[in-house]
Formats: C-alpha cells, structure tokens, sequence
C-alpha cells in the first residue's frame, strides 16, 4: 500500500519508464524494468504454463497453444462466446462453464448435509 497517490504514481512510474535495462546473465538489453523482469524469468525456468501431454514448460499460453499445434497435432477449442481459443478439451470445457450463468448450472445436493455442489465429481 502508498501512503498517497503521489508514492503510487512515482511506484507505477518505475515499471514504465524506458532506459537500457541489461541482463545480469546474457546479452539481452529491454527498453523497461517489466520486459528484463520478464526476460528473467526464461533464466530461472519461471514457466506460467505446462503441456499436459509431454509436461514441457512455456512462458505464455500463445507459446503452449503453438506447441500443442505443432508438436501433438492437437486442434484448438475455440469458445463460440467469447473467441478464446484453448489447446485443451478439458480446459475448454471448464471454460465454457463460466458462460452459464450460476443459477442455470446442474447442482447436486447432499440429501444428508444439504450441501450443494457443482459438479458430479465434487458432489462424490
């Protein structure tokens, strides 16, 4: 938290302001503090996602889908609602839920507790 929007300003101001930013470890060289971070994060094997079929890391969920094309001839899912495209049915499919509005999702109640559950699995 800033103590005034001044601090937070100034805060804000430090990822956006360009310069040379040079990598410790190879180098590449980023006109901001936000790409070197990102940039640094290839070195320390940071991924933000994981092929389900062969588990190799990426860096971004556009990097995965193309990885998911090109090496397991997987074909994208792609939401008729919203455009988003997935590499995976399952993924996909847990998408498409969040398109029902929530009083229009089967629910399954516990005859004994009450408690109600969205899917089968849960409810089990």
């Amino acid at each position: 938290m800033f103590r005034t929007i001044a601090q937070k300003d100034s805060h804000v101001s430090t990822h956006f302001t360009e310069g040379e930013f040079k990598c410790d470890e190879c180098p590449y060289v980023a006109k901001r503090v936000v790409y070197l971070k990102s940039h640094m994060k290839r070195h320390r094997k940071e991924y933000t996602s994981f092929c389900e079929i062969c588990q190799e890391g990426f860096f971004s969920k556009d990097k995965l889908l193309t990885h998911n094309i090109q090496k397991h001839d997987a074909q994208p899912f792609q939401c008729e609602t919203c455009k988003k495209i997935f590499s995976s049915k399952n993924s996909f499919y847990i998408h498409n839920k969040t398109h029902i509005p929530l009083e229009e999702r089967v629910n399954y109640q516990c005859e004994l507790c009450g408690r109600s559950f969205n899917n089968l699995k849960s409810f089990r």
